[in-house]
């Protein structure tokens, strides 16, 4: 998988699909994003020597992206909830940005 994915606005589109009024769609697109920002977050860290060294990452966890976790916390079903939260969870361990993002005044957890 190359960092290039994101061109076919994946994000978007799977943020777009959290907000939709079908259950299921929800319920897989917040899974979806929530396994691809893992493995962004994964990618990142794997790619944390090059970043120490100056170099920019082909991976990043946008705050757009971010963001939509926030939203789907507040969602009516409970199993959207659950795949946001433990989305956060997961790349919180891996990334800074993240970290700081959900630790900051406006958007603290």
């Amino acid at each position: 998988m190359e960092a290039s994915l994101d061109n076919f606005n994946l994000t978007k589109s799977l943020i777009s699909f959290i907000s939709h009024h079908n259950v299921e769609l929800n319920r897989k697109a917040i899974a979806t994003l929530g396994e691809y920002l893992f493995f962004v977050a994964t990618q990142v860290e794997a790619e944390l020597d090059q970043i120490n060294a100056g170099q920019k990452s082909s991976w990043n966890v946008t705050q757009e992206s971010l963001t939509a976790l926030l939203f789907a916390l507040n969602h009516i079903y409970q199993k959207v909830k659950f795949y946001s939260l433990k989305t956060i969870e997961n790349i919180c361990s891996l990334t800074t940005v993240a970290k700081q993002y959900f630790a900051s005044n406006d958007n603290f957890i």
